[in-house]
């Protein structure tokens, strides 16, 4: 007779946790079509298909449509380019052909693209928190941030590769423990390519995929067979999808270039006497107060916004880079910048200092750094801040997150940064700050605190 009441129980459990499941999957549902309509809002409200800022990607797009390979025109050099890596130019290239050369449909195509990147962001971002050890309801606080962010909306408005760069750079993190987890074979083969990927548009995460590479063989807990099939799939992955264009740089420039052929051109912009640890030059007041009469859609004026470390260059200095192919140049800006670092040790020193602070807070030379880009990364440094704190006290993994976010770190505060750099790190951060969020709740909220984090 004790069976009916205690199996009447059981399939009540099992009926209510099917429901909030339910819930759960529906909300997260909502939350990633509220982020692609969200942004695609912000898109046409500031008409950002007027001034899409597709950087080298246009150039390279339009060289590849003229047959002329993947080719830029930098200093009256016209060839072979590594400026940028294939993705996104190969990605614009495709979107001009459908939608026309540089129109204002094949940036908002582009765009639509960013922002269904950023709603499989929101869903990835709920995967990750769950992963990392959140409870349900912060995971889908995360996501909830995540999807009105407005640092986040604002990144899908250009036509670049930040968004996705943000999804590959969440979606590694997320599968990296998914694989060790289930010690299955198709999330590894996910994460390589997708990382791979990721390193391949962004180079910042190429030095953590390598170091990936080793660290899964020393993983604990994981058996030596899969230990060892780990390294082999991303050593193989890694071959298979940069491999190609590293080759296809070697014989061009007859000179090994894994991915981009920049390193020292960003170190010069960041090591010059007029260097602001980004490429941009300092704003003078005047445009401070200009900027305080602006529309934000003006704002966005690549006219108004169009100073750089480049104009800078003396008449010598110019003649010496004119008609040089990028590898020659690349030995030029070498031997400016480590004279001016060996010159200039203790301004370098500050000028790191000060890259790592732009990353971290906010790039103050920026005119489109208005108040809410502000605000949003004041608060989400302080809640991350907050948030590795209890993390770290409720034992929550975050070697993987931190080795992701503190590579592209140190590789910004050595060479250059921009506010978008710091972009693909937002939703970690999200991520963080949810928890510090549940603990204050939780202070005042005593129902909640047994909830707030269970251990992975």
């Amino acid at each position: 007779m004790n069976t009916t009441p205690s199996t009447s129980s059981s399939t009540q459990t099992l009926n209510a946790s099917s429901i909030t499941d339910r819930r759960i999957r529906t909300i997260l549902l909502a939350l990633v079509v509220l982020t692609v309509v969200l942004r695609m809002g912000a898109v046409f409200a500031l008409n950002s298909y007027t001034h899409p800022n597709p950087m080298e990607h246009k150039g390279i797009a339009i060289a590849l449509l003229r047959g002329e390979g993947f080719a830029f025109n930098e200093f009256s050099y016209y060839g072979p380019s590594s400026v940028q890596s294939p993705p996104y130019p190969v990605l614009l290239a495709t979107l001009y052909t459908i939608f026309g050369t540089d129109t204002r449909a094949s940036y908002i195509a582009a765009m639509l693209i960013n922002s269904l990147a950023a709603g499989a962001t929101t869903w990835i971002v709920f995967q990750l928190a769950r992963r990392l050890g959140a409870a349900p309801w912060i995971a889908l606080g995360a996501a909830a941030l995540y999807c009105i962010w407005p640092t986040q909306i604002y990144a899908v408005t250009v036509a670049q590769a930040i968004s996705l760069i943000t999804l590959t750079t969440v979606a590694v993190m997320w599968l990296f423990y998914v694989s060790v987890d289930t010690r299955k074979l198709t999330p590894w083969l996910a994460y390589g390519f997708l990382g791979c990927l990721g390193a391949l548009t962004e180079p910042v995460l190429l030095p953590f995929m390598a170091l990936s590479g080793l660290l899964i063989l020393f993983w604990p807990r994981l058996p030596w067979p899969i230990r060892i099939r780990n390294a082999m799939v991303l050593f193989f992955t890694a071959v298979l999808v940069i491999g190609p264009w590293s080759y296809r740089n070697w014989r061009v420039h007859e000179k090994f270039v894994p991915v981009k052929n920049t390193v020292w051109v960003n170190i010069w912009k960041g090591a010059n006497p007029y260097a602001t640890g980004t490429d941009r030059l300092p704003m003078t007041d005047e445009v401070r107060k200009r900027l305080e009469e602006m529309r934000d859609q003006d704002r966005r004026n690549p006219d108004f916004d169009a100073a750089r470390q480049y104009d800078m260059l003396t008449s010598e200095q110019r003649l010496e880079l004119d008609g040089q192919p990028e590898v020659i140049r690349e030995q030029i800006f070498r031997r400016w910048a480590r004279q001016w670092i060996k010159e200039n040790p203790r301004e370098f020193i500050e000028l790191s200092i000060g890259r790592l602070v732009k990353t971290l807070w906010i790039e103050w030379d920026n005119p489109k750094g208005e108040r809410i880009y502000q605000i949003s990364r004041t608060l989400l440094l302080i809640g991350s801040a907050v948030g590795i704190i209890i993390a770290i006290r409720r034992r929550i993994r975050l070697v993987i997150p931190l080795l992701v976010v503190g590579s592209g770190l140190l590789t910004y505060t050595i060479t250059i940064t921009a506010a978008r750099f710091a972009l693909p790190y937002e939703p970690l951060q999200i991520i963080l700050s949810s928890l510090a969020i549940a603990w204050a709740l939780s202070r005042f909220i005593p129902s909640i605190r047994k909830e707030a984090v269970v251990k992975p």
